[in-house]
């Protein structure tokens, strides 16, 4: 370069010399054939040699053996006139020790365009090397942790662009950046909340505020998991937005948790309801047959009518008592259902002759409702294994049902017919009919449907859940049929059958049956209850049927009555103070006197456990109060001990 000035050359030649000596690169000049011919301060400081020792030195004297090859090929191409820019390379100091080097050489020239020497920039850029693997190391570890932590990350910048995922999100969505950089995110999200997510997302971009929301994401088998999202800006030490930080974190569990917990308290609500209607429905169930009883009883007490209005009187205190008594057995029943006790007592039996007996017993509530009651059944016996009381609960509960929701003038028809392996049994009446919507929770405790407008008797709606429970103890199924309200409706159980086998008759008679016109002989009857007036009504009872009786009201004075007494019926409660009915009924039978005396169990504990225990203690008979007059009439008629106790 020329400069016109009055100073000339060697100005320029000066100033030039002053660039190159306070330069922080290492500028040095080299022959063609690598000789070092200039050597600046920087270049001292830079590789530890002095000018007057590198100059006339070969340029290998920095450079190390490893690196010979490339210093060749960098003297081949300058002098082929070529230049090499920011070349990065490794040089050595002069004690041995490396610098990491960026190099700029280029060919010196003369008049002739010959080259003739070599011109080499150095910089040091060990520090910044230093700092890009630091930098890169610290961006391996934050991938690193990125890629494994259990939620997706990802960045965008301060316009709301994503333009990085971590590997969880690729893993799930089986996706690649370019698909979902910047919007492309939406392509993943559910439909139904896509346009919501986008809405909230915006604001935070263009408001600066923090974003979370939830929402399902599609996974790459097609399926989509909930996840809760949230974004954060990353802001400058002005406090501009300089990207933003988000993750996803599956909430799957947690939401399908939310859902059944909302379900859950549903039903809780609604069991709530169902449990408040229930206590309702039983005060009512209950004061009715308590009024008609004190009625009843107090116009006895007065003692001032005529045979006729007695009877009826009368009549009236004994429906009432025995609708008392089935809604205590029911509510003992539901009670053994909800702790999965309810146990069967299974015999060989004719399930004709059930049907038959639960037809005679229910035939009342129909004629009271005014509806007409047809029966279909084959002639033949059905031979089965089964519980025959329970069987007639079942065929009376669903009878008793059909009449209550049916009008009066309806129409109530019971069918049974043998069907392969199966009996089949079809209660169906023109009643109200059942709501579709009601016929998956038809069986379920407590439900009830709306009873006739004519006629109060709700019920507790406990009867199909029992029925349900019956009929899958034996091995059968029930469903309920009804194409809606007014229009009707029936149940079908279907309950399997076996090869003929005998049925043997019962040992007592049950309480569909008249008492028998011929009385009993008279007996003595000891009567042990801690409850005075059970005790003093059951006396007069028997008394008044003409038989003798004792009574005692604990264990000690049972045993001496007895002694003295020697019954010949022994009607015992378990339930006693100090000494219990099992001890009292295993001493009476190690007397001489006990071992052919009938002993009946007459107690409130009537579950199997119970009855187990006052078989092995040796009573012949388990009843469940209040006992039934006829099966009682049938316990005297039946006067001594059989030689196999029946302990029904």
């Amino acid at each position: 370069m020329t400069h016109a000035s009055e100073d000339g050359p060697s100005d320029a030649s000066r100033f030039l010399s002053a660039i190159v000596e306070t330069s922080d690169d290492a500028i040095v000049r080299k022959s063609t054939e690598g000789i070092i011919q200039s050597w600046n301060a920087a270049a001292e400081r830079m590789f530890g040699f002095a000018a007057e020792e590198a100059i006339g030195q070969h340029i290998t004297l920095i450079v190390p053996p490893d690196r010979r090859a490339e210093e060749d090929a960098i003297l081949a191409r300058l002098t082929a006139g070529d230049r090499v820019d920011h070349l990065e390379t490794e040089r050595v100091r002069r004690d041995g020790q490396r610098v990491t080097v960026e190099l700029t050489i280029s060919p010196i020239k003369d008049e002739a365009g010959r080259v003739v020497a070599v011109s080499k920039i150095a910089r040091d850029i060990t520090d910044r090397k230093r700092a890009e693997a630091a930098l890169r190391e610290s961006e391996e570890r934050f991938r690193m942790l990125a890629d494994n932590i259990s939620q997706f990350a990802w960045m965008a910048d301060s316009a709301g662009w994503i333009f990085w995922y971590n590997q969880r999100w690729f893993d799930y969505t089986g996706t690649t950046l370019e698909q979902v950089q910047g919007w492309g995110w939406t392509a993943v999200h559910h439909p139904d909340h896509v346009e919501r997510v986008v809405s909230r997302i915006r604001h935070s971009w263009a408001t600066g505020e923090a974003w979370e929301d939830s929402f399902p994401l599609r996974g790459r088998d097609g399926t989509y998991r909930w996840f809760l999202s949230r974004a954060m800006p990353i802001r400058d030490a002005t406090g501009a937005i300089v990207r933003w930080f988000g993750t996803n974190t599956d909430i799957t569990e947690h939401v399908r948790l939310e859902e059944v917990l909302r379900a859950l308290s549903a039903e809780l609500v609604e069991a709530n309801r169902r449990k408040d209607e229930f206590l309702a429905a039983l005060s009512h169930e209950l004061r009715n047959p308590l009024g008609a009883l004190r009625t009843s009883f107090e116009l006895i007490k007065t003692g001032q009518y005529d045979p006729a209005v007695a009877e009826r009187a009368f009549a009236t205190m004994g429906r009432q008592v025995t609708q008392m008594v089935r809604l205590l057995d029911d509510l003992l029943d539901v009670s053994r259902i909800n702790r999965n006790r309810l146990e069967l007592r299974v015999d060989a039996i004719d399930l004709a002759r059930v049907v038959a007996d639960a037809v005679d017993a229910c035939r009342p509530a129909c004629d009271r409702a005014r509806v007409t009651f047809t029966v279909e059944m084959p002639e033949a016996p059905i031979p089965a294994r089964g519980d025959a009381a329970r069987l007639q609960q079942v065929i009376c509960n669903l009878l008793n049902n059909a009449a209550k929701y049916t009008s009066e003038g309806g129409h109530v028809r019971l069918s049974v017919w043998p069907e392969g392996g199966e009996a089949v049994l079809r209660v169906e009446d023109t009643g109200i009919g059942i709501p579709k919507e009601m016929l998956a929770t038809i069986f379920d405790i407590f439900t009830q449907g709306e009873s006739r407008s004519d006629v109060y008797q709700d019920g507790l709606g406990i009867g199909l859940a029992l029925v349900k429970r019956l009929v899958q103890l034996h091995g059968g199924i029930v469903t309920a049929e009804s194409e809606g309200s007014g229009r009707g409706s029936a149940f079908v159980v279907r309950l399997p059958i076996l090869a003929a086998v005998p049925v043997p008759p019962s040992p007592l008679a049950s309480s569909s049956e008249p008492m028998a016109s011929t009385p009993a002989p008279s007996r003595r009857v000891l009567i042990v209850d801690d409850d005075a007036d059970n005790v003093e009504a059951l006396a007069m009872l028997l008394q008044s049927m003409g038989h003798q009786t004792e009574t005692a009201g604990d264990g000690a004075t049972a045993l001496e009555k007895a002694a003295q007494f020697v019954p010949e019926l022994i009607l015992l409660d378990i339930g006693l103070p100090v000494i219990d009915g099992y001890d009292i009924c295993r001493r009476y039978r190690a007397e001489p006197w006990g071992r052919d005396v009938l002993i009946a169990a007459l107690t409130g504990w009537g579950q199997e456990e119970d009855r187990r225990r006052s078989r092995e203690a040796g009573f012949d008979y388990h009843f469940v109060k209040p006992i039934d007059p006829v099966k009682l009439a049938a316990l005297l008629a039946a006067g001594r001990r059989a030689s196999a106790p029946a302990n029904r």
